[in-house]
């Protein structure tokens, strides 16, 4: 199994051991953040919407010291939009 290490990229690691391939992640903001910052994601999709919140838990938190600029396409969802980000 795992262990006691469950970091993103030990989860990707053993799911690959176990011969998954392809791993579909659906997580909020604290999971979609983890696995980006550990770089264990191939393709990001983000959906934008016309919905204006309060506060709350930001939907990605990468810190000051990660930058990314993948390669995006941009699909139309009635009112919505969503972005599909590679990361390869």
């Amino acid at each position: 199994g795992v262990g006691a290490d469950c970091g993103p990229g030990a989860v990707i690691q053993e799911l690959e051991r176990r011969g998954l391939l392809r791993v579909f992640i659906e997580g909020g903001g604290v999971t979609v953040s983890r696995f980006l910052a550990a770089r264990c994601l191939d393709r990001l999709q983000l959906a934008v919407s016309p919905l204006i919140m309060g506060q709350g838990r930001p939907g990605i938190d990468l810190g000051e010291t990660l930058r990314l600029r993948p390669s995006v396409r941009r699909f139309t969802l009635a009112d919505d939009i969503l972005f599909e980000c590679s990361f390869r």
